[in-house]
């Protein structure tokens, strides 16, 4: 067998879950294991009806005990629950901004696979703007590849005053997300299960758009620091420098997310000389309309920005709250 399936746990606007579910349908998922963080009965009155598509609220009835506080947290705890369900011989744990490169073919790729693979890393690519960001489409862009350690200097050196806020490149992880063999009796975490070995790494395969829009993305990291600031004040550098930023100047317009994805000619040419540019489109508008007929969602940056992030307050313990802030400010001499 060869069929695998897609599990997310989604908190966004309608018109991107009806995008991601369509979109990973009809890459040929065999199921979307889809998880409301909160009750959407518009939106689970649209898939209640889309073939190979499953809906579940993260209710009070859900957790049967205290809510996790943290978001990921909440995905650990679903995702684990599907997996050890075993609807699949493989899941893949993907967010609503991600979505699989045009070219690969993942049942070919797992029916062609050696018997014994226990993991299939997909390796990200990350959306950049070309000079500006198109106010009709929240999809368009290409894919910037993670910077190898190689390439560390000369990449910072393009990327100039952004590159202290770029974690080999990517303003979210570097790194990938996993397709692993069900049955395995594994813990499973956001990007994969790390007892199930190195596997088999496509690179460039998974597309993240980290970020629908400039205040899409701000504001999803103002969500972080007003829940979990102290979980991210000892991460990477580059994030660290981000919320830093964030904290001191607000930018709730996306002045800082312009600055590091909206790529100049130069700058563009310069990244593509080095292999770092993947200059394919993302369009799920088909999709949509192969798997939820009578779907045509408004996927204009306007349209996605009127549905603003819910940012609830401060989990963190205030004094550990302040720590955390502290030691942001700290950590650069500038801003």
């Amino acid at each position: 067998m060869s069929d695998w399936h897609v599990v997310s746990m989604v908190s966004e606007p309608p018109q991107l879950v009806l995008a991601f579910v369509a979109h990973w349908l009809d890459r040929g998922a065999g199921h979307v294991h889809l998880h409301l963080d909160a009750p959407d009965p518009a939106l689970m009155a649209r898939l209640g009806a889309v073939s190979g598509c499953s809906v579940t609220v993260l209710d009070a009835g859900y957790w049967q005990g205290d809510r996790p506080a943290r978001q990921v947290d909440r995905q650990r705890a679903m995702l684990q629950h599907v997996y050890d369900a075993g609807p699949a011989e493989w899941l893949l744990h993907v967010d609503a901004d991600e979505a699989l490169h045009p070219e690969v073919e993942l049942r070919t790729i797992l029916r062609r696979a050696r018997p014994g693979l226990r993991k299939l890393r997909l390796g990200v690519a990350e959306r950049v703007h070309a000079g500006r960001v198109n106010p009709d489409d929240i999809f368009d862009g290409v894919f910037r590849r993670p910077t190898p350690a190689a390439l560390a200097g000369r990449v910072a050196e393009i990327d100039g005053s952004a590159a202290r806020y770029l974690e080999a490149g990517m303003t979210g992880y570097a790194s990938h997300k996993s397709l692993t063999r069900t049955g395995l009796g594994v813990t499973v975490g956001v990007h994969g299960a790390k007892a199930a070995g190195k596997g088999l790494l496509l690179e460039g395969a998974l597309l993240h758009f980290d970020g629908m829009t400039p205040r899409n993305w701000t504001q999803k990291r103002h969500r972080v620091m007003a829940q979990q600031l102290a979980c991210h004040a000892n991460g990477p550098m580059e994030r660290r420098a981000q919320f830093r930023h964030l904290l001191r100047h607000g930018d709730v317009e996306g002045a800082l997310y312009r600055r590091l994805k909206v790529l100049s000619p130069e700058r563009m040419a310069a990244l593509d000389a080095l292999g770092l540019i993947q200059d394919i489109r993302h369009d799920p508008s088909e999709a949509i309309r192969r798997r939820i007929p009578g779907a045509a969602p408004d996927l204009s940056v306007a349209a996605f920005d009127a549905h603003p992030l819910d940012i609830p307050g401060r989990r963190d313990p205030w004094s550990l709250w302040l720590r955390a802030r502290r030691r942001l400010e700290v950590a650069f001499d500038r801003g």
